[in-house]
């Protein structure tokens, strides 16, 4: 009995580099679809909440960084499993999601 998809799940941990490899490999080996899920926290503006003086800008720049800094790391991520994927010559495909992991 072989597999039909893999899932591996990928974040920005040095570890993910490994969890990548192993899935394609393994869906090399089985002829699997590989799928690659990277899940972004959501860190929603204070004013997006309700409870931010809109007047009151002093963390915008933080929540800019913070979006920005998970940008790269999707884009990062997203990089060496479409590179993989493609060294093996997968069928593959990238889901990205937003939101809280639970």
């Amino acid at each position: 009995m072989g597999f039909k998809d893999i899932l591996v799940a990928i974040d920005a941990a040095p570890s993910a580099a490994g969890r990548i490899e192993l899935a394609a490999g393994l869906a090399e080996r089985f002829g699997a679809h590989l799928f690659g899920l990277h899940n972004s926290i959501s860190l929603d503006a204070p004013q997006a909440r309700g409870y931010f003086d809109y007047f009151n800008r002093s963390l915008d720049a933080f929540h800019q960084e913070f979006a920005e800094r998970l940008r790269a790391e999707q884009t990062a991520a997203r990089d060496f499993f479409e590179a993989s994927a493609s060294r093996r010559s997968l069928s593959a495909e990238w889901r990205q999601t937003f939101g809280s992991p639970s």
